[in-house]
């Protein structure tokens, strides 16, 4: 099984055991807690897909504000 990056900090985990692993970054909140391979690669599954989810929520959020400055801007003119 393929390793993934730790969640966290994107760093290369370490294989603890044949079935374990471990972020080795001192400066992560996770390093030195040991986890099975299955869990991690699901964690990293989610924080990418999590990821993904907020910038595109962000995105939106921008563009919704930047069309409501339009609108105010238009209807300002209009009065």
């Amino acid at each position: 099984m393929e390793l993934k990056p730790c969640p966290v900090c994107g760093c290369k985990p370490l294989l603890y055991s044949e079935d374990e692993v471990m972020c080795v970054n001192v400066h992560c909140s996770v390093h030195g807690k040991v986890t099975k391979k299955r869990i991690w690669n699901i964690r990293a599954e989610i924080v990418n897909r999590d990821s993904q989810i907020l910038k595109e929520l962000v995105q939106e959020h921008r563009m919704k504000s930047n069309l409501e400055k339009i609108r105010m801007r238009f209807s300002g003119n209009s009065e």
